[in-house]
């Protein structure tokens, strides 16, 4: 739910201002029309149009950034949905779904894996994620090398598969696996 909220305080604060460019424009339009004694016209307008600019740069700009950051909340949902949807996925079946490129689809599935909700682990020979909740029991999750201690990211290893650790070669192994 606070996806779909990502932004709504923006809009919200750049509405609120772009009403109030509004209201120092039409101030200023009766300024420019019935002009302080002593004044010119323009110089009775420029107060006027200087808070409308005051207020319409800022109004504008958090306008369209919660826009944006809506649009973004409402994409990842969907995303969301998709990913979850797929017992097995990979980031090239992914970008031909939904039009995008390879490289931002593994961008955003990084992004969306942090997540605690979704809970993915890596095939690095197949390059697909799958869900931990859904791999079957004579498949391993290592996150850690056994041999050098370190951090491979959660791969998936299948049942007879020999995955070497990126850091020291060795065979990766399930924790409590024989050597």
């Amino acid at each position: 739910m606070a996806t779909t909220n990502k932004g709504s305080w923006s809009i919200r604060i750049g509405t609120a201002l772009l009403v109030l460019a509004a209201m120092f424009f039409v101030l200023a339009l009766m300024m420019l029309a019935d002009p302080l004694e002593g004044e010119g016209r323009l110089e009775s307008l420029v107060p006027g149009l200087f808070f409308c600019a005051v207020t319409l740069i800022p109004g504008v700009v958090l306008l369209l950034s919660g826009r944006r950051k809506r649009r973004t909340g409402e994409f990842e949902q969907t995303m969301l949905g998709y990913i979850r949807s797929f017992d097995r996925f990979s980031a090239q079946e992914l970008a031909k779904r939904i039009d995008r490129s390879e490289l931002e689809v593994e961008q955003l599935i990084a992004r969306l894996s942090t997540r605690p909700d979704l809970d993915l682990v890596f095939h690095r020979p197949d390059r697909t994620w799958a869900h931990r909740g859904r791999i079957s029991e004579d498949h391993a999750i290592v996150d850690h090398c056994s041999s050098c201690g370190a951090h491979v990211g959660q791969q998936l290893i299948l049942e007879g598969e020999r995955i070497r650790c990126t850091y020291c070669d060795q065979v990766l192994r399930a924790p409590g696996a024989a050597a």
